[in-house]
């Protein structure tokens, strides 16, 4: 049961590391997130790079604020993360010092009791509880100070806990401007644009269960349903309307975390497009913090990143290259249309 599950020393914390690394990390596209390995399923954000300490242990460093989601399991048999605001690393040597407890930005508890067959969510455990728990997935902390942390897990209830060290650094400073009259404007329109639009916060992505028509035609989608809004995979959409006159390009640019898009060319598959997980389940969507061109020009987009992959709103995709978009109530349809053009709601 999770709450009989040891922390697991700092002396084991450097075997640790190197076993739990055994696969290779896999990098999303447009937010730099990394899985720390396919059968943890364990996912931060704001990826920079891959550091040693204390001789061949790894150590994952991120920009503030990154979140770590603990995805992939069902059930969790540990989930903590702690921050040490002291530790030191002198030349690949870490000393951790004393380190505090993370507040989890979300946190549910899977709760078994005895009168009932089905186990029950939970923010908190019952007072006084002492029956069987565990840890939901889709749990979530963010590391929002600089410095090191360690995220601890057991991946079943019976598992010994395993660990791995992250450091977070600053993220990249504005640039300088020399006119005071300058810096002052760019300082209010920046304040106007923050309160127009609100920095995005994590949020529940849930499958979406409406049928997909694309040009009559009918497409699998893995889609999910954000805050009431259709998001959809950004090259399973490129890749639905390729060879339409609504066609468009996905680039990346890895050096600029930024994700490009071109009108009116055809697509470029990267392999496992339009491919629909057996098991589609609820999950922690994270704003993707990529910088999004058209054209080469900066564009505003809302965006999700879920298990690796970067999600759009449907309506913005159809908006921003004018493709028709529409809803039957009645069947549970959307509707896809490169034939007509895109009508605000």
């Amino acid at each position: 049961m999770g709450k009989r599950l040891k922390r697991v020393s700092a002396t084991l914390l450097v075997s640790l590391l190197i076993s739990v690394f055994v696969s290779v990390p896999v990098f999303a596209e447009g937010d730099k997130a990394v899985k720390i390995s396919e059968k943890q399923d364990i996912n931060l954000s704001n990826y920079v790079e891959t550091a040693k300490v204390n001789g061949d242990a790894e150590l994952i460093v991120v920009k503030a604020s990154s979140h770590v989601f603990f995805d992939g399991y069902k059930d969790y048999g540990h989930q903590a993360v702690t921050y040490y605001p002291n530790a030191r690393n002198n030349d690949g040597a870490l000393d951790l010092g004393e380190g505090t407890e993370v507040v989890f930005g979300e946190k549910f508890y899977v709760i078994h009791e005895e009168d009932n067959e089905m186990p029950r969510y939970s923010n908190a455990l019952p007072e006084g509880f002492s029956g069987e728990y565990f840890l939901a997935g889709g749990n979530y902390a963010i590391l929002e100070q600089p410095g090191f942390y360690e995220v601890i897990y057991a991946t079943a209830p019976a598992a010994a806990s395993e660990s791995f060290l992250v450091q977070v650094i600053k993220g990249d400073e504005p640039a300088e401007v020399e006119d005071d009259a300058e810096e002052a404007a760019v300082e209010e329109q920046t304040s106007a644009e923050t309160q127009d639009k609100p920095e995005l916060q994590p949020a529940s992505a849930v499958p979406t269960a409406s049928k997909v028509l694309v040009n009559g035609k009918e497409v699998s989608f893995e889609a999910y349903t954000i805050n009431g809004n259709n998001f959809f995979k950004l090259r399973d959409l490129a890749q639905a309307v390729s060879g339409s006159e609504k066609q468009f390009q996905v680039g990346w640019d890895a050096e600029n975390n930024a994700i490009s898009l071109e009108s009116d060319k055809a697509y470029t598959s990267v392999g496992g497009e339009l491919a629909v997980s057996a098991d589609l389940a609820s999950q922690t969507a994270v704003p993707t913090g990529s910088v999004i061109l058209l054209d080469e020009a900066k564009l505003e987009l809302t965006a999700y990143n879920i298990n690796g992959n970067n999600y759009f709103k449907l309506r913005d995709i159809a908006k921003t290259f004018n493709i028709g978009v529409t809803w039957d109530d009645k069947t549970n349809t959307v509707g896809i249309d490169t034939a007509i053009d895109y009508i605000e709601e």
